[in-house]
């Protein structure tokens, strides 16, 4: 086998004009091949019309060809090393030609073996760094790159951008000083993306009053400052790979620009067919990428665009506005618009141009993370395309509710205002409720209710004003059965009526808070007493005693509350009392002692319990008194009978689930008959049972019990207990319990860490 040693010539000629002619001056000795390199545009460029190409903007250095490395190979073995391949850095625009002289070897041998006439080239255009050591196309096409903006603020982002092409290369003739002409376009690996504003001269923005219990409806003029107009990309991507290829990437580098100005030129377009003048951005640009419906990571531009309010006065604010006129000033406020892609776009692909021609004729959000979703007119055509044929703007969609999340509180009408391009419908509506009591066996988990949709028809509808309006009566008389006693939970999505789908939504959530409304959270299970926690069972006294008047009750263990039969419920509920039925006997107010109680002798309430000077519990003078907020002790806080002194100490000394001790107290007797009607009528589970012989403390030194007559309150003053903590009361003898409270309304809902507890938290 005969072996040949080729020596490589290779000659490269600069052109000042991109013509032919400048780079064939001069003898050829060899033969060689001409090869055109050219930035690429939409249509396939043909050798007659490389000249005049203007494929990008030059402002912006987008057709910049500094570096050139090619790579050729046999027919067929682009899977292989290339078999010839250089660098040349010829700092051209738009396109060069590189003249590569070829020796008989290679030509006829390596190249194009006969009878073989074809071979392809892989040509890549500013390469960062050193020649690329993976010479297959394959390996070429899966080179990392690193987007480098400078981002100046003023578009020229960088001095050039990465391209690549690959080509099949004809022979022309082995014998002639030309064998082939292969005119090679490369695409870009970057995206690029711009936009034209139109802003109208002025918007009429509505403004809601509520005056005496009427809601008046202001229309405020404001006009845009233009020259303080500003934009940017969020969520571009800066790493890729030579091929573009959108996966091979992941994960994203993601990135946003610096905000930027416009250029202060001028386009038009046509709106509704009328001819009007669009600001002009900088172009943004980012490597390929691709997302789901309604990614967080969603690329989208930001629009910043100041407005003036034009001082005025609403003469329909009031029919006697003569009298009482509603005025307003001047003042300049910042608003913010999020440019949403296509509704149905889900990535960008290398080397598009994406444009938008966008219409803003509201105001957008005052608040830059709430910014109002607006979507214009959108190309998305080559990069390097003339500007395609335009179609007629209709004019932007955009939908506008300022507030997502809504509180009512035991109101049974809400109207949230909503600005609109195209007419709306309310879907996906769902009405659910929280309960606490299993329908059937003996569960106590909480659980949401959702009402069926034929029961909901009503509640949720927009008028005539462009109002989102929600309309649900409210039952506060907890005397009937059916009652509210939950908050009710709206969830909705307001849409164009024409859009389903699409990013023209708004998803609120509205929560309606009944007069009475409870709460439930599942307790951690730490419960002390003291400095006893129900790690195991405790026998607790007072600190030293042992009468009983000091004994404080037991602490069952964590295993032995949740073991108790139907005693056995983990849940702390919250009861929010803000309304009660007319002449329902008892009234909403603070039910405990004004001052505090010390004392060191054995009559005492807070008998030998340290540092409780600031505690408060019921009075005895308070027992028709419901507390505003409380929350009641979950079974883990259960105990055996004891005396009416240990359970007042037993609630002062009680902790639970982080809620500290100086904060639980006895509830009044107008609570506990409150919390047993909840329980009556199917609401909470059971949390007090009593019987004939056995019952509730309350505060005043009375318990709750029953009787052949329904449920009473006995006195238990001047009764002494005996050695087992019983009461014996008209011949009767009664054991009693406690079920301890928390002033929610007065301490807030904050917690300590259970388990590093060591005093009281009355201060």
């Amino acid at each position: 086998m005969k072996k040949y040693i080729f020596l490589l010539a290779i000659s490269v000629f600069a052109l000042a004009s991109c013509s032919k002619d400048d780079n064939t001056a001069g003898p050829k000795e060899r033969s060689g091949i001409s090869m055109d390199v050219v930035c690429a545009t939409m249509n396939p460029v043909t050798k007659a019309g490389i000249s005049g190409v203007k494929p990008g903007e030059d402002a912006y250095d987008e057709n910049i060809i500094k570096t050139i490395d090619y790579y050729f190979y046999p027919e067929g073995k682009t899977d292989e090393p290339a078999v010839l391949h250089a660098r040349v850095s010829p700092n051209a625009l738009n396109q060069y030609t590189v003249n590569v002289s070829i020796d008989e070897g290679m030509l006829n041998t390596i190249l194009f073996p006969r009878p073989v006439n074809t071979c392809q080239v892989a040509v890549l255009v500013n390469y960062p760094g050193e020649h690329p050591a993976a010479t297959t196309v394959a390996g070429l096409e899966a080179l990392s790159l690193v987007l480098q903006l400078t981002d100046d603020g003023k578009g020229k982002d960088q001095s050039e951008f990465v391209m690549f092409g690959v080509q099949e290369v004809e022979l022309i003739s082995r014998k002639a000083t030309l064998i082939a002409n292969p005119v090679v376009d490369v695409h870009r690996v970057a995206c690029k993306i711009t936009l034209d504003a139109y802003v109208v001269p002025s918007t009429i923005a509505p403004v809601q009053l509520i005056d005496g219990g009427t809601t008046y409806t202001l229309n405020q003029e404001w006009q845009p400052i233009l020259d303080q107009m500003y934009i940017y990309l969020e969520n571009g991507v800066s790493n890729g790979v030579v091929n573009g290829d959108q996966e091979v990437t992941k994960p994203y580098n993601y990135f946003k620009y610096s905000q930027r100005p416009f250029t202060g030129e001028m386009a038009t377009h046509k709106i509704n067919g009328v001819d009007q003048e669009f600001h002009k951005s900088f172009p943004f640009y980012t490597y390929p990428q691709n997302w789901a419906t309604a990614d967080p990571k969603e690329p989208f531009l930001k629009l910043i665009l100041p407005w003036t309010r034009v001082a005025g006065d609403d003469h329909e604010y009031n029919p006697d506005w003569e009298t009482k006129p509603h005025s307003w000033g001047s003042i300049q406020k910042q608003f913010y618009y999020r440019i949403l892609l296509p509704h149905d776009a889900t990535g960008f692909v290398s080397n598009n141009w994406y444009h938008i021609n966008l219409d803003v004729a509201i105001l957008g959000s005052d608040i830059d993370d709430a910014s109002v979703d607006i979507e214009g007119t959108y190309w998305v055509v080559p990069w390097g395309s003339a500007d395609p044929v335009e179609a007629d703007i209709k004019g932007s969609r955009y939908l506008s509710v300022s507030q997502l999340n809504h509180t009512m509180y035991n109101v049974t009408n809400l109207e949230i205002p909503y600005v609109t391009s195209n007419k709306c419908t309310i879907t996906n509506l769902v009405v659910r409720q929280q309960r606490f009591k299993a329908t059937s066996g003996s569960s106590t988990d909480p659980y949401y209710y959702t009402f069926p949709a034929s029961q909901t028809t009503g509640w949720v509808t927009l008028d005539d004003n462009n109002n989102i309006v929600i309309n649900h009566a409210l039952n506060n008389d907890i005397t009937t059965d059916d009652f509210d006693y939950s908050p009710y939970e709206f969830t909705f999505r307001i849409r164009h009526e024409d859009a389903e789908g699409a990013t023209y939504y708004r998803d609120l959530t509205v929560i309606q808070y009944p007069g009475m409304y409870i709460e439930a959270l599942k307790s951690t299970g730490d419960a002390f007493l003291k400095s006893q926690s129900n790690s195991s069972r405790r026998t607790v006294y007072d600190d030293g005693g042992t009468e009983p008047y000091d004994y404080m009750g037991v602490l069952l263990s964590k295993a032995e509350a949740m073991s108790a039969g139907t005693n056995a419920n983990p849940n702390i509920y919250t009861i929010h009392v803000t309304v009660l039925p007319d002449n329902y006997p008892n009234s909403i107010g603070d039910p405990r002692v004004t001052t505090g109680i010390s004392g060191t002798t054995s009559g005492s309430l807070v008998y030998r319990l340290n540092n409780l000077t600031n505690y408060k519990p019921a009075a005895d003078n308070t027992q028709d008194i419901i507390a505003p907020v409380f929350k009641v002790a979950s079974s883990y806080g259960q105990t055996l009978p004891l005396t009416y002194e240990g359970a007042a100490k037993r609630c002062a000394a009680y902790q639970e689930s982080g809620y500290p001790a100086g904060r639980w107290r006895l509830p009044t007797q107008a609570e506990i008959q409150y919390m047993m009607t909840l329980s009556d009528k199917g609401k909470i589970p059971e949390l007090f049972s009593p019987s004939g012989t056995s019952g509730y403390w309350a505060g005043g030194k009375s318990f709750l019990m029953k009787s052949t007559g329904g449920l009473d309150f006995k006195d238990a003053n001047g009764v002494t207990p005996n050695a087992n903590y019983q009461y014996r009361i008209d011949g009767t003898t009664y054991s009693v319990y406690a079920r301890c409270v928390y002033d929610v309304w007065y301490w807030g809902d904050g917690t300590v860490t259970p388990t590093t507890w060591s005093g009281y938290m009355t201060d």
